[in-house]
């Protein structure tokens, strides 16, 4: 991956902010595809016990999608949208837990974006060092065009 180019920062991508901006930084963007990277350390928000639990890694990979939103809305001059996670299918889990000091990559790869806000994306989660597989799942997701719809 090019380290060389200077992406904009995790939090200006997605709507989270403080602890719940769970990704550290953007590793290559794509049209269809954004790969980060977190890495576990004293400060991850749902840490316990030298672990996070890898049901976590659903909402990294969702974050992961958030980014991908939030590259395109940068393009178009528009605020970082908000997105909902609708779903999960295909989940493969192979581990219990995401271990202290582990870094991560996280990858969501676009199968297809329907005119209504709903998408899917193709997610999964690597060992940074070993670059094996720990996790992937399709995320169902939708971002509507104004909060207003979530509020009626």
């Amino acid at each position: 991956m090019d380290d060389s180019i200077d992406y904009p920062a995790i939090e200006t991508l997605v709507p989270h902010r403080g602890a719940m901006c769970l990704l550290d930084k953007v590793l290559k963007k794509t049209d269809d595809e954004v790969v980060c990277i977190v890495t576990i350390n004293e400060s991850s928000l749902f840490l316990e016990k030298g672990k996070v639990d890898s049901w976590i890694g659903i909402e990294y990979m969702a974050q992961c999608v958030s980014v991908h939103a939030g590259f395109v809305a940068l393009h178009q001059n528009k605020a970082t949208p908000i997105g909902l996670l609708l779903g999960s299918r295909c989940v493969d889990i192979k581990i219990d837990a995401f271990l202290l000091h582990q870094s991560l990559q996280v990858t969501s790869k676009k199968i297809w974006q329907g005119e209504d806000g709903t998408a899917s994306f193709a997610c999964d989660i690597k060992d940074l060092e070993k670059q094996n597989y720990l996790l992937k799942a399709n995320l169902s997701v939708y971002s509507p065009e104004s909060v207003a719809i979530l509020e009626s």
